[in-house]
C-alpha cells in the first residue's frame, strides 16, 4: 500500500487532533502500513523539535507605549448607558415633515387639476321650466 502524503488525517493523528472514529481508521491503516507509521513518527519528531525550539526562543515583548495604545483601543466607550436612548430634537424631524407635506400637496394638486372633471349631462327636459298647472 503506497503512502498518500496529501492525507491530512495522518498528520492530525500524529498531533492528536482526531476524534475517536477517525483515530480508529488511521490506527487500522498504521497496523498494516509501515511507511505510514514512519510518516507519523517523523511528524511527531518534527512537532516535538519545533515545540522545544519555540520554548527556548525569546519572544518579542511590547513596549509600554504599544501596550497602552492597544488597551486604550480595547476599552469600551462608556459615555452613555446602553439602556438610555438618545434624546431626539424636534428639528431633527423637520426636514422629513417638510418633504412629506410637499409630497401630499403635490399629489392633491395633481388629482385636482390633471384628472378630468366628471360632468353629467342634464337631460333635455331638465332645461325646460316646469309648467304651471
Amino acid at each position: 500500500m503506497s503512502l498518500d502524503f496529501s492525507d491530512p488525517r495522518l498528520t492530525a493523528y500524529a498531533l492528536d487532533e482526531l476524534d475517536a472514529a477517525e483515530r480508529a481508521e488511521v490506527e487500522a491503516r498504521l497496523a498494516t502500513d509501515p511507511e505510514a507509521r514512519g510518516f507519523v513518527a517523523d511528524v511527531r519528531a518534527t512537532a516535538r523539535l519545533l515545540t522545544e525550539q519555540f520554548q527556548t526562543e525569546a519572544s518579542p515583548k511590547l513596549a509600554p507605549a504599544q501596550r497602552d495604545t492597544i488597551e486604550a483601543q480595547l476599552r469600551p466607550v462608556t459615555t452613555m448607558s446602553t439602556t438610555q436612548k438618545p434624546k431626539r430634537r424636534w428639528y431633527s424631524f423637520a426636514p422629513v415633515a417638510v418633504v412629506a407635506a410637499a409630497a401630499v400637496l403635490m399629489i392633491g394638486l395633481s388629482v385636482a387639476f390633471l384628472l378630468p372633471a366628471r360632468r353629467v349631462p342634464l337631460p333635455e327636459y331638465a332645461s325646460v321650466a316646469p309648467k304651471a298647472r
